[in-house]
């Protein structure tokens, strides 16, 4: 049965380059930039999510894991391997617009297809007097959709 999560699964499926600008709490903004690869695991429900990116000149790499919740539309969990070691976990829905919100506990991103082959997110950490605070927004452009 298809769900919202499933069909968002399958327009994330592909190759992207990746652009995007952190933004200092003081507002100073540094770009960076780098490729997404999407692709479905054997079985076609779970896709793998594997970052490779530059930030200030460091290479960062990650692989995330990302499952239709077994729940009935109840959204996508997330399960993010750092190169550090660290495991992050987030949960991610689709709203009444298409939109992807992923909630990371003190970071939160909505995702927007904007296009066939484009899509943006505008990424916010939660600040310590529980406000949130712009972190970062990223574009990409698809260049493979075999995945």
């Amino acid at each position: 049965m298809e769900t919202n999560a499933s069909r968002t699964l399958a327009r994330l499926a592909g190759t992207w380059e990746t652009t995007g600008v952190l933004v200092a709490d003081d507002g100073e903004t540094e770009a960076w930039r780098g490729r997404d690869i999407y692709e479905f695991l054997p079985g076609g429900l779970h896709l793998a999510h594997r970052v490779d990116v530059v930030i200030s000149g460091e290479r960062r790499q990650s692989l995330e894991i990302l499952t239709p919740s077994p729940q009935p539309d109840g959204g996508i969990l997330q399960t993010s391997y750092e190169q550090d070691g660290s495991i992050e976990h987030s949960n991610g829905v689709v709203d009444s617009r298409g939109r992807y919100a992923i909630d990371a506990g003190d970071a939160r991103a909505i995702l927007a297809f904007t296009g066939p082959t484009t899509m943006s997110a505008r990424w916010e950490l939660r600040c310590a007097a529980g406000t949130w605070r712009e972190w970062m927004r990223v574009t990409f452009r698809r260049i493979d959709a075999s995945r």
